[in-house]
């Protein structure tokens, strides 16, 4: 099974739309992970639980997306836009979850993995037109 894998992914790399689905599935992974153990974890309100996780889900997400999906040069105007489409991200998030929790009585947690794919999905319509808009997406042979 992970020959095939491996094989499907050596096939599609040079794609930057495979590389930003491969690396949004990661970042997701990683993104919900951290935000479903903070929440279970920390003894503090929601917002605080989602705002740290994500945090550090942009910071590795930022990677990710410079080096293995859109082949860029990290800028200190890109980590400004990135960091200002999370912030974005994260308060918009915290409305969704704030009107899934106190006007539909929903848990914390599933009203963070109902508004994921919103969230993800407006993520990188904002990355791909705001920060990333120059790059040249062309075959690249790098690992992912």
């Amino acid at each position: 099974m992970f020959r095939v894998l491996k094989k499907y992914i050596e096939k599609y790399k040079g794609f930057t739309i495979f590389r930003f689905l491969l690396a949004g599935i990661i970042n997701t992974i990683v993104g919900l992970s951290l935000g479903i153990l903070l929440l279970i974890a920390l003894p503090f309100h929601y917002s605080i639980s989602i705002f740290i996780a994500t945090f550090l889900g942009v910071c590795f997400n930022y990677f990710m997306s410079v080096r293995y999906v859109f082949y860029s040069k990290s800028s200190k105007l890109k980590i400004i836009l990135y960091f200002s489409i999370y912030l974005l991200m994260y308060l918009i998030n915290m409305l969704f979850m704030y009107v899934l929790i106190n006007h539909f009585n929903m848990s914390d947690i599933i009203s963070l993995i109902i508004g994921a794919p919103f969230i993800i999905g407006l993520t990188y319509l904002l990355q791909k037109k705001l920060i990333f808009k120059d790059e040249k997406n062309i075959n690249h042979n790098a690992d992912i």
